[in-house]
């Protein structure tokens, strides 16, 4: 049932169409809105002239006016870009030249004064050409650097004249409502509405019947086109009811089960019902069906359905009264149910409200119509949401919070302290004679609902399909495996951080289309970002970032995979040693993430001449804080060139001694026998004094003391440490051990063996070996191995000795040893 494929598809589409439903909540109300102003836009692109200034001087004299309708405003927008873009590339194109003429102009140098010699007459001539280019084209370029502040102070400025009329719009106040006159226009509109219903879809189905009579083609497009995507809509219905089935009252669900059985839940009654319909629409559109006003009303129709058809698939999903386990919200089943039926009749209300609404303005009705049908809106949105609240604080349930509510970014306290204040609102407004307002807030109060219910469900498969993800890759035994599944835990957190990010945004997005903003402004915002934007006389672009990441990302990856192959592949099929093969591969991955860095650095566009003062700027770092950092850098390019010391080596430190198993950038690492790892500074190996016992080669020399009695035969000594240490593994041959009489000590005569071996890495084992062995023949020759003895003479005097006291006789008492024996 919830394959992981399933999953990650309800993820990305729910994402997609919190943007997509939200652009099409914006578009179809705007078409029906400006499709008769589009007409007058001007067709064809904005022609590049000397006429730029003309054209904003115009521009500017037209916002002053009053009652710009938005294909105006769009018109506005669209050529001021065209300007910008022009006038930026004509920048670009002289920028070069001009750079050029000012430094031939630097090189010629200043003109002579008066006083001094004049200059030849071709210098004179050169000079003279060179400054009038130069002129011309600084011109040129101060010109179009005004045009572009002028065109985007512009731009502005018709951002700032469109909010303001939205703005004046929601907050002009409206005739009283409470005078019985306005009701009395009110009910006779709705009569003439009533006819004007009629007559407009009479005339409509007078014209579909004489297009498809006069256009037989279309006919049958039409009736291919309805049955493919009925066929469409039956086939993916069972598909989602198939693949999602609804969980029995019995069941258990898990919090990943109870999220995707909800979005495909979503999907089945609630997108692809909308989806049917605007389908059907476009069809209608596309064969050119529908004359220019009714298309207008059925694209409000459409969206007002669609809006309805997931409201309503929300509720069903929030408050499912039938199957508390399913329940995302935690109320009882009476609660839950009261508040999905209100939430129902509300909404249908609503929609058939706003679409009359609608329609008295398309079809030019009294101003009384529209204003009643929105108090009729307003009061009724205000006395659904109250009740809703109402029923859900007065609601006892005893059942605890379904598994789904373990999210906490959609706080319910949060969020009731909203909805309250905007039903207060609502009604400050509805007294104050403000309808628009209170309509406003009411349809944002329900919109937005709907798409922090999209937002929760996308937020939810995200967690679960990344919780998913994680605790299959958990539990595994070995490190390696561990290693790697904590590489995909970092990588799956980030990956489904950036993805909850981009669905919150998106809601952002949708939420604030209704509030004068448009989906071109948000566009040229992510465009602006994206592309470049200025802070004083940088500019900064995110695009060019990226590219020099994505350069860096590349290059390094490549220098990593050719380090790999150096390193496993083509070196050990050659002769070098294993440290210069390290060092190889060191400086050849240093030169490649060098390569990279300026890969990326050229694509960012910075001059690398430029670095000169940042060059100075650290020179002074590295004079102060940097010193020890710069010279451990410089120390370790000197281990890797020089190498006193490689990896491998069994090197003795102030800190220690082991085997070195890294050397970097700024530090060696060192590991001890104990399996302890010493990180020492580059610059200390190079400073101070190392010993490195396989500097050139593993071969090395042991010595071994040892003391016996002064009544033993050091010419037997000497055979029996000889036959001990050339019997033990290891000892070679040639250089032949040997044995030397070092010294005649206090206790013993002190006698030293030596040998070599081939691997001094061996030397403890071998060491304790030979000791052995000579211990064993000492042993079998009864030869002594004396320990250190000392007598101790005490002088006292006899005269003043006190005297001993009588002795007593003891009985001495055996020890267990003793006594065995």
């Amino acid at each position: 049932m919830k394959p992981m494929f399933t999953r990650t598809f309800l993820m990305l589409f729910l994402a997609v169409i919190l943007g997509v439903s939200s652009t099409f909540a914006n578009t179809i109300p705007a078409f029906a809105q400006t499709a008769g102003d589009s007409q007058n836009q001007p067709k064809g692109e904005f022609q590049i002239s000397d006429s730029w200034s003309g054209y904003l001087q115009s521009a500017e004299q037209a916002l002053d006016r009053k009652n710009l309708t938005p294909a105006q405003f769009e018109t506005f927008r669209v050529n001021v870009e065209k300007i910008v873009a022009n006038a930026q590339e004509q920048i670009e194109l002289l920028t070069p030249e001009h750079e050029q003429l000012d430094q031939r102009l630097t090189e010629l140098g200043p003109k002579p004064k008066d006083d001094e010699p004049p200059e030849s007459e071709n210098l004179s001539d050169l000079r003279a050409a060179l400054g009038t280019d130069f002129a011309i084209i600084d011109g040129q370029l101060k010109d179009a650097r005004q045009i572009i502040i002028r065109a985007r102070q512009l731009k502005i400025n018709a951002l700032t004249k469109r909010r303001s009329k939205f703005v004046k719009s929601i907050t002009t106040k409206s005739q009283n409502i409470l005078r019985v006159d306005f009701w009395q226009k009110f009910g006779s509109g709705l009569y003439d509405l009533r006819i004007g219903f009629r007559l407009l879809i009479k005339d409509t189905f007078a014209s579909m019947g004489s297009h498809l009579s006069n256009s037989p083609w279309k006919a049958f497009i039409l009736v291919i086109g309805l049955l493919f995507g009925m066929l469409s809509y039956l086939f993916i219905k069972r598909k989602t009811a198939a693949t999602f089935p609804r969980p029995s009252g019995d069941d258990d669900l898990t919090r990943k089960q109870a999220a995707t059985w909800a979005a495909g839940k979503f999907i089945r009654f609630g997108l692809l019902n909308t989806a049917a319909l605007i389908y059907i629409f476009a069809l209608f559109s596309r064969l050119e069906l529908m004359p220019g006003q009714f298309e207008k009303f059925a694209g409000e129709v459409v969206f007002s359905l669609s809006a309805f058809f997931i409201i309503k698939s929300l509720s069903n999903i929030f408050l499912d009264h039938k199957n508390s386990h399913s329940r995302i919200v935690n109320l009882s089943d009476a609660g839950a149910k009261s508040v999905q039926h209100t939430i129902t009749i509300a909404t249908a209300m609503i929609v058939i409200l706003d679409w009359l609404n609608f329609s008295a303005v398309l079809l030019i009705f009294p101003f009384e119509m529209s204003v009643g049908l929105s108090v009729l809106l307003a009061v009724t949105g205000t006395i659904a949401i109250s009740r809703i609240l109402i029923v859900i604080e007065r609601d006892n349930t005893d059942a605890p919070p379904p598994g789904l509510q373990e999210g906490g970014l959609l706080r319910w306290a949060y969020l009731k302290a909203i909805v309250w204040a905007g039903v207060v609102a609502t009604l400050f407004a509805l007294v104050l004679n403000y309808i628009a307002l209170a309509e406003f807030i009411i349809l944002q109060l329900v919109v937005g609902s709907a798409f922090l219910g999209i937002l929760w469900l996308v937020l939810e498969l995200i967690d679960t399909n990344r919780q998913s993800i994680l605790t299959a890759r958990g539990g595994s035994p070995s490190s390696t495996a561990n290693m790697q599944s904590s590489k995909i835990k970092q990588i799956s957190i980030l990956g489904f951080g950036i993805l909850k990010l981009l669905a919150i945004l998106a809601t952002v997005f949708a939420m604030s289309l209704p509030w004068g903003f448009r989906t071109n402004d948000w566009l040229q915002w992510i465009k602006g970002a994206f592309f470049g934007f200025q802070i004083g006389g940088l500019t900064v672009s995110f695009s060019a970032i990226f590219l020099a990441i994505l350069l860096f990302l590349v290059g390094y990856t490549i220098t990593r995979m050719l380090q790999s192959w150096l390193s496993n592949q083509f070196l050990p099929a050659t002769n070098i040693e294993f440290g210069l093969r390290n060092s190889i591969t060191t400086v050849f991955g240093y030169t490649g993430l060098t390569i990279s860095a300026m890969m990326g650095i050229g694509a960012v566009g910075l001059d690398l001449s430029n670095l000169a003062i940042v060059a100075g700027a650290l020179s002074v770092g590295v004079g102060f804080g940097l010193q020890s950092i710069v010279n451990n850098f410089v120390s370790g390019l000197i281990l890797l060139a020089e190498r006193p010391i490689k990896v491998g080596d069994w090197i003795v430190t102030g800190g220690g001694e082991g085997t070195v198993r890294k050397i970097s950038v700024r530090s060696t690492e060192i590991q001890t026998f104990d399996r302890a790892t010493i990180v020492v500074p580059n610059s200390t190996l190079i400073t101070e004094s190392i010993t490195n016992w396989t500097h050139s080669s593993k071969l090395g020399r042991i010595k071994i003391a040892i003391g016996v009695g002064y009544d033993s035969d050091p010419d037997q000594i000497r055979d029996i440490l000889l036959e001990c240490m050339s019997e033990q593994e290891g000892v070679l041959k040639n250089p032949k051990p040997s044995v030397f009489f070092l010294d005649f000590g206090d206790n013993a005569l002190l006698f030293e063996v030596r040998g070599f071996l081939s691997n001094i890495e061996n030397g403890l084992g071998i060491r304790s070996n030979i000791r052995f062995s000579i211990l064993r023949a000492l042993r079998a020759a009864n030869i002594e191995i004396p320990y250190p003895q000392r007598d101790i003479h005490i002088k006292t005097d006899a005269s003043k000795a006190p005297a001993l006291p009588e002795k007593q006789p003891t009985r001495r008492r055996r020890t267990p040893s003793q006594t065995k024996k």
